[in-house]
C-alpha cells in the first residue's frame, strides 16, 4: 500500500470522535467498521483548522478513487510469497494496510484466521468481492491503522508491505504473540529505480532501517540488495524482512526518545 502523510484530530469527548468514525456499510453488509483509538504518538498532534468531517470526506474519497482505478488485485508481497513455508499450520494472522488485499486472501487460503484492514473503504469493498470469489474467510475492516494499531498478543503472523509508519513499529511487535512472526516488505531510498514507489524519501526506508526498527525481534529473513551488483537482477527497489518474537517475553523496544502514548482521543485520515 502507497504510504501516506497523516493529520490528526484530537478531543476528549467521545462522542466527537465516535461521530467521526461512524460505521461504514458496504452493499448493505455489516462486515465494515470504523475505530477509533484511545492512544497516539503524543508527538504526532496536529490539529485540522476546517471542518474534519469535511476533510475526512475528502481524504477518503482521494485514496478511494486511487484504488477503484486500480486495474486488477495485485499479487502477494514476496516477502510472503517466497517465505509461506515458515508459516504456522495455523492461528490469527493480520494484514496490516492491506490495501487490495492479496497477502490476506493467500494466507485464508493457507488455513489462518486472516484479519485485513485498510483506510479505504473502496479497497475493502473489492478485497471483499476478492475474498467471496475464492471461497475465503477474511474479517475486513475500514480502520486506520495509525490511530488504532492491533491490541497486544493479538496475532500469531502480521503481514506489512509498501506501507511504512515508523511510529507503529512497536505496537506491531506487541501485538505478535510469543513465536509470532512479522513479515514486511516496503520500498528503499537506494533503488535503482527511484520512479517505483513514492517520492518523498520519508516513506523510503533507510539502509537497513527495518533491522533497526524491530531490533527486538529474532531475524529469520532479511533481504535489501540496494544497487549493488547486476542491478538488472534480484530484489531490487525494495527490503523485505520475516522477523520472529521471542517465545516468552515482550518485543518492546525501549528506544530513548520513543514518543509515549496519552489518553486523548484520536482519528487519523490519510493524505
Amino acid at each position: 500500500m502507497i504510504p501516506r502523510q497523516r493529520i490528526g484530530y484530537a478531543s476528549n469527548d467521545t462522542a466527537v470522535v465516535e461521530a467521526l468514525c461512524r460505521p461504514v456499510g458496504i452493499r448493505q453488509r455489516p462486515i465494515v467498521e470504523f475505530f477509533f483509538a484511545r492512544s497516539a504518538p503524543s508527538r504526532s498532534l496536529q490539529s485540522l483548522n476546517s471542518d474534519p468531517q469535511r476533510m475526512i470526506d475528502h481524504l477518503r474519497q482521494k485514496w478511494n478513487a486511487r484504488y477503484a482505478d486500480a486495474e486488477g488485485p495485485g499479487e502477494p508481497a514476496a516477502v510472503l510469497a517466497e517465505n509461506l513455508h515458515l508459516l504456522p499450520h495455523g492461528g490469527a494472522a493480520l494484514d496490516l494496510a492491506c490495501g487490495l488485499g492479496a497477502n490476506a486472501c493467500l494466507l485464508a487460503r493457507r488455513g489462518l484466521e486472516t484479519s485485513a484492514w485498510d483506510v479505504s473503504d473502496v479497497a475493502i469493498e473489492r478485497l471483499t468481492e476478492r475474498a467471496e470469489a475464492q471461497g475465503v474467510t477474511v474479517h475486513v475492516q475500514v480502520r486506520d491503522v495509525a490511530a488504532c494499531p492491533p491490541e497486544p498478543a493479538s496475532f500469531d503472523v502480521i503481514v506489512v508491505a509498501r506501507f511504512l509508519e515508523r511510529d507503529l513499529a512497536n505496537a506491531i511487535m506487541q501485538a505478535l504473540r510469543p513465536g509470532g512472526l512479522l513479515f514486511y516488505q516496503t520500498f528503499v531510498r537506494d533503488a535503482v529505480d527511484p520512479g517505483i514507489g513514492p517520492p518523498d524519501p520519508t516513506y523510503r526506508l533507510a539502509v537497513n532501517e527495518l533491522l533497526a526498527l524491530f531490533r527486538p525481534l529474532q531475524v529469520i529473513v532479511y533481504r535489501e540488495e540496494g544497487t549493488v551488483g547486476d542491478t538488472s537482477r534480484g530484489f531490487r527497489n525494495e527490503a523485505m524482512y520475516i522477523g520472529r518474537k521471542a517465545s516468552g517475553g515482550s518485543a518492546r523496544g525501549a528506544r530513548p526518545g520513543h514518543p509515549v502514548f496519552d489518553t486523548r482521543y484520536w482519528l487519523y485520515v490519510p493524505d
